[in-house]
C-alpha cells in the first residue's frame, strides 16, 4: 500500500480532526447531562460534573472552547442581534408541556403557527405577538379593562386589538381570522382564556383534566349537503360516512403544516364558502393573487380554477393541491396521515367510510365528497327555464329578460349551470397594488415559473389560461363563473376588483375594460334597467341552510409500538361506542351496516409457519428500497414507501388473489414484477390507476432470489400470515 499519497498526506490529519470532534461532543453531552441531573437533585456537585468528564483537557482538539450558555438569571438583557427567548411556562420547569386539554385547544385554533406559547409544542411562531407574559400585558393593554376580558375579546373578535409590539416591529393587522372562535368550543375558549391570564404572572397553570369518555362521530348527511339539487348530479353521491368525514376534515386545522388554517380558512360557510376577501390570502406569511371562488355545485363544473387548469371530474387532485401547495396549506401528506391516525374517532370513521386507516388518497377522496355535497337548491330560474316565470317578482323578471334579451348576459351565462365553461378576457386586467406588495408578488412569480411561462420575471399581469396553453389568444382569459349564489359571493371577478353586483352589471354596460378580447359592446342601460338585471342576479340565490362547524376530536396519541386506538363513529340504528377499542389487525374487519362487505380473499390465510423468514424480509425490502419501489407505492415496513402515484400495497397479499380469475396471489405478484405493465390495479390513492408507468425492464435490476423474496413478502401483506 502506498503511503505518500496525496489523499493519505491529507485525509490523515482531517481525521484524526475529526475524531477529535466527536471526543469533544461526547465529553460536552456527558457534562450536560451530569449538570441536568444535579439539577434535578436539586444541587449540583462540582466534583460530580468533573468526574463525568475525566482528561477532557487532554482529548479536546487545541482550539478555544465554545463559551458556555449563561444561564437566564445571569444573561440580562438579550443581544440586539438575537430576539428575547420564549421563557418557560409559569409553575413548570424548562420546557414542560402544558395539561393535555390546554396543547389541544390552542392546536385546534392553529395557534402556534404565529405566536410564542410556553407549554405548548411548537408554539414558537414569529408572526403575531410573543405571549409569553399577556397575563401581565393584557391587563394594561386598554383602560378600564382587565386582563381576562382583554384575553376573551381578543379571540372573540381577532381583529378587535392589535397588539403594541410583535418582535421589534409593528403587529400586522387583519391576519386573525374573523371566524377563529368558530373552531373552538366552548370548553376550549374556556381553557385558553384561562391559561393566557397565567401566563407572566407566576400562577400555576391549569390543573390536568380528566381525560373524557370518548364518543364516535355521529355519521349524518350535513344539512348543507344537497344531492337533490337544481338539476341532476352527474354521479352517484358518495355515501353519508364519506361526506361526514369529509366535511370533519375540511373544517380540521390539522391538515395544513402549521396548524393554521384549514380548508373552511378560505373557504368560509356563511360566505357561500368563499372568503369575502378581494384577494386571498393563503398560507400565513404568503399572499395569493386571485379571489376566493365558491365551492357550491363544483360537481357540475367542467373546469376548475379561474384559469381551468383542472379537470372539473378531479376535484380530488384540487384537494391535493391545496393541501400540499406552499402558498396553501403546506401540508406534508406523511405527516397528515400520522395527525389523523393519532384520533381515534377518525381512525374509526375512515374505517365506516372506507374500509381502511387514513390514508393521503382517503383525505382527498373525502374532503371531495364534501365538497362536491354542496349543491344549489331550484329556484325561480329554474322554473323560467322550463318556461314558467311567476317565481318571479316584477323586478327580478324585467331583469331577467333583459339578461336573456338586451344586455346579453344569456350568451355566456346560459343553462342550468349559468356558465358556458369557456375563457374570455373581457379587460378585467390586472391590479396595479398586486406587484406592489412583496409577498403576493412573489407567489406570483413563483406560480407562473411553475407553470412554465417564460419571461415569468417581467411578467406584470395575470395572463391567466395562457399559462397553460401558451396560446396568444389565451392571454389574459379565465373561465366563465357560474352566477348560482352569486349575491352571497362578492367581491367579484378573478382579482376581486368589483364590489357589488351593480359595479359588475355597470362594467359590462360600458363594454368591459381596456384590452378586452371577448368582442363585448356598450350596452345602453339605463339606471332603472341597471337595478333590474342585480334584481334578478340576486334571484339566483337559493335558500341554504345554515353552516354548523364540527365539533372536532381531539388527539389520543399512543406510546411508540403500539397500535393506534380506534373509537367507531356513531351509525344510526347502532349503540354509541363507549370504550376506545384497540384494532384487531390479525381478524378481517366485519362488515358495518350500510358498507359493503371486504372482498373475500381467493385463498386460505396461511399460518404462521408460511411467514417468510427474517432473512427473506430483509432481502425483500432491500430489493424495494434499490428500486424505488416506495416513490410510487405505500408498502408497509419498508422506509419512505409511501408514494401515491401507484396503488397502495398494505393488503396486496388480500387482494391479488381476487384480480385475475384463475390465478392466485403469488402467480399475480410475479406476473406483475417479471412483466410490470401485464396488468392495471383497480384503484390508486389518487384516481384510476394509470396504465405504462413501471419500466417494462424493471424485472432486470433484481435477481431471481430477489424477486422471489418480493413475492414472499407481498403475499403476507394483509393476508395475516
Amino acid at each position: 500500500m502506498r503511503t505518500d499519497s496525496p489523499w493519505i498526506r491529507i485525509g490523515g490529519p482531517v481525521l484524526g480532526v475529526l475524531l477529535l470532534l466527536i471526543a469533544a461532543v461526547a465529553v460536552t453531552n456527558r457534562v450536560q447531562r451530569a449538570r441536568e441531573e444535579a439539577a434535578r437533585t436539586g444541587a449540583e456537585s462540582p466534583a460530580a460534573v468533573e468526574e463525568a468528564a475525566p482528561a477532557a483537557a487532554e482529548t479536546a482538539p487545541e482550539e478555544p472552547a465554545p463559551e458556555e450558555a449563561t444561564p437566564p438569571e445571569e444573561t440580562g438583557a438579550p443581544t440586539p442581534e438575537e430576539p428575547p427567548a420564549a421563557p418557560a411556562a409559569p409553575g413548570q420547569a424548562g420546557q414542560a408541556l402544558a395539561p393535555p386539554q390546554v396543547v389541544s385547544a390552542f392546536n385546534k385554533g392553529g395557534c402556534a403557527g404565529c405566536h410564542v406559547i410556553p407549554g405548548v409544542p411548537g408554539a414558537t411562531g414569529r408572526i403575531g405577538p410573543d405571549l409569553s407574559t399577556i397575563g401581565v400585558d393584557a391587563a394594561t393593554r386598554i383602560p378600564g379593562m382587565d386582563a381576562e376580558a382583554y384575553i376573551r375579546q381578543s379571540i372573540l373578535d381577532p381583529n378587535a386589538f392589535i397588539a403594541p409590539d410583535c418582535w421589534g416591529r409593528e403587529c400586522p393587522a387583519g391576519v386573525m381570522l374573523q371566524t377563529f372562535a368558530e373552531s373552538l368550543s366552548p370548553e376550549d375558549l374556556e381553557t385558553m382564556v384561562g391559561y393566557l391570564l397565567t401566563l407572566g404572572t407566576g400562577q400555576e397553570p391549569l390543573a390536568e383534566a380528566a381525560e373524557p369518555e370518548r364518543q364516535g362521530i355521529p355519521v349524518a348527511l350535513p344539512p348543507e349537503s344537497v344531492l337533490e339539487p337544481f338539476m341532476p348530479l352527474p354521479k352517484e353521491p358518495p355515501s353519508e360516512a364519506q361526506i361526514t368525514l369529509g366535511k370533519y376534515l375540511f373544517f380540521d386545522k390539522r391538515l395544513s403544516g402549521s396548524v393554521a388554517l384549514s380548508c373552511a380558512s378560505c373557504h368560509q360557510p356563511d360566505k357561500a364558502f368563499t372568503d369575502g376577501q378581494e384577494l386571498s390570502r393563503g398560507f400565513p406569511s404568503t399572499q395569493y393573487f386571485r379571489n376566493t371562488p365558491t365551492v357550491y355545485n363544483t360537481a357540475f363544473m367542467e373546469y376548475l380554477y379561474w384559469d381551468g387548469r383542472m379537470d372539473g371530474g378531479d376535484m380530488a387532485t384540487l384537494v391535493r393541491d391545496h393541501l400540499t401547495e406552499a402558498h396553501f396549506m403546506s401540508m406534508d401528506g406523511r405527516l397528515m396521515v400520522e395527525r389523523l391516525r393519532q384520533v381515534p374517532e377518525y381512525m374509526g370513521l375512515f374505517q365506516e367510510a372506507f374500509g381502511g386507516e387514513p390514508s393521503f388518497g382517503k383525505v382527498l377522496n373525502a374532503i371531495a365528497a364534501y365538497v362536491q355535497s354542496l349543491n344549489s337548491r331550484p329556484v325561480a330560474y329554474d322554473q323560467a327555464l322550463a318556461g314558467d316565470t311567476s317565481g318571479f317578482s316584477a323586478e327580478e323578471l324585467a331583469g331577467y329578460r333583459l339578461f336573456t334579451g338586451k344586455a346579453g348576459c344569456s350568451e355566456c351565462h346560459s343553462g342550468p349551470l349559468l356558465t358556458d365553461n369557456r375563457f374570455y378576457n373581457t379587460g378585467v386586467g390586472t391590479r396595479p397594488d398586486l406587484l406592489a406588495e412583496p409577498e403576493r408578488h412573489l407567489t406570483f412569480r413563483r406560480f407562473f415559473r411553475t407553470l412554465g411561462v417564460p419571461d415569468y420575471r417581467g411578467l406584470r399581469e395575470d395572463v391567466g389560461r395562457y399559462a397553460l396553453t401558451m396560446a396568444e389568444a389565451d392571454r389574459g382569459t379565465f373561465r366563465t363563473p357560474s352566477l348560482r349564489e352569486v349575491a352571497r359571493t362578492a367581491p367579484y371577478m378573478h382579482d376581486g376588483s368589483l364590489a357589488t353586483l351593480e359595479d359588475v352589471v355597470r362594467f359590462y354596460d360600458q363594454g368591459g375594460g381596456p384590452g378586452q378580447t371577448a368582442g363585448l359592446e356598450p350596452l345602453g342601460l339605463t339606471d332603472e334597467e341597471i337595478g333590474q338585471l342585480v334584481a334578478f342576479l340576486e334571484s339566483l340565490s337559493s335558500d341554504l341552510p345554515s353552516v354548523e362547524p364540527p365539533t372536532l376530536p381531539d388527539y389520543g396519541l399512543v406510546p411508540p409500538g403500539t397500535e393506534p386506538p380506534v373509537v367507531p363513529p356513531r351509525v344510526e340504528g347502532q349503540a354509541a361506542a363507549s370504550e376506545t377499542q384497540p384494532p384487531a389487525p390479525q381478524e378481517a374487519p366485519e362488515a358495518t351496516p350500510g358498507t359493503e362487505t371486504p372482498t373475500p380473499v381467493a385463498q386460505e390465510a396461511a399460518s404462521p409457519a408460511d411467514a417468510p423468514s427474517e432473512d427473506t424480509t430483509a432481502l425483500a425490502i432491500e430489493a424495494m428500497v434499490k428500486t424505488g419501489c416506495g416513490s410510487c407505492h405505500v408498502i408497509p415496513q419498508v422506509p419512505g414507501a409511501a408514494g401515491q402515484v401507484g396503488p397502495d400495497l398494505s393488503d396486496i397479499g388480500a387482494q391479488a388473489g381476487a384480480r385475475v380469475e384463475g390465478m392466485d396471489a403469488v402467480e399475480y405478484l410475479y406476473q406483475s414484477i417479471v412483466e410490470p405493465n401485464a396488468f392495471v390495479a383497480p384503484e390508486c390513492p389518487l384516481g384510476p390507476c394509470p396504465p405504462n408507468v413501471m419500466p417494462a425492464n424493471f424485472a432486470d435490476l433484481l435477481s431471481e432470489e430477489e424477486i422471489q423474496a418480493v413475492v414472499d413478502f407481498l403475499v403476507t401483506l394483509g393476508s395475516g400470515r
